[in-house]
């Protein structure tokens, strides 16, 4: 009788494990704010000014077991940048927003089995097309009707490392909170552009993971 207890306690701890595990396909929506400037300026003789940085989007991506996966998505963000060309006379700003569509591939790493509270680490790059871009002059606060001469890059590449808390929220659901930063490696404006810069950006990232198979 003793060892019939002992198979079945076993086995029930077996099929627990099983059923807990992280290994399956998995669908994340995650929403992002943060701050962000342009870094690496050359050619660009004033200053930058920090601005907002909002993302939302939603990855898919397949866990190998409890602790690694491979994932990708779809994320839409924008971001906004100011660039100070003030001079003795004038106060004069170059105001800019940009909207992105983002291919994220990274890989996820968990530091605990499924079921239970640990850490969590993504590390991978974005590859971003620009579907929204506008810009202006203001000059003593007001907005100006002269050009401003920038051409844009309309393709983007930045690594990206996003880590943090890992939540279970149920058997199937798992929250992630942590920072990100993201860094755009590729130009900011368009090729053959006398202007360089990168886009630099750090913010709070917050997804929920939901199981999608057995």
């Amino acid at each position: 009788m003793k060892q019939a207890l002992l198979f079945v306690a076993a086995l029930a701890a077996a099929l627990s494990a099983h059923a807990q595990s992280r290994r399956g396909l998995w669908v994340t929506p995650n929403s992002a704010i943060g701050l962000g400037g342009l870094v690496n300026k050359e050619y660009i003789p004033y200053k930058n000014n920090v601005s907002v940085y909002l993302g939302i989007g939603v990855d898919a991506g397949y866990m190998f077991g409890d602790h690694v996966g491979l994932f990708t998505g779809l994320n839409y963000c924008g971001y906004g940048y100011a660039l100070d060309q003030s001079d003795r006379n004038n106060d004069r700003l170059l105001v800019g927003t940009q909207a992105m569509l983002e291919l994220p591939l990274y890989l996820r790493f968990v530091s605990t089995t499924a079921g239970r509270f640990g850490f969590f680490t993504h590390v991978g790059f974005k590859y971003g097309f620009l579907v929204g871009q506008k810009d202006f002059i203001q000059v003593d606060g007001k907005r100006s009707d002269a050009p401003t001469r920038a051409k844009y890059n309309d393709q983007s590449f930045s690594p990206f490392v996003y880590l943090g808390m890992n939540i279970p929220a149920g058997r199937r659901v798992e929250m992630t909170l942590g920072p990100e930063l993201t860094y755009q490696a590729s130009n900011l404006f368009a090729s053959g552009s006398s202007m360089r810069a990168n886009y630099l950006n750090v913010g709070i990232k917050f997804g929920v993971g939901i199981k999608a198979t057995r």
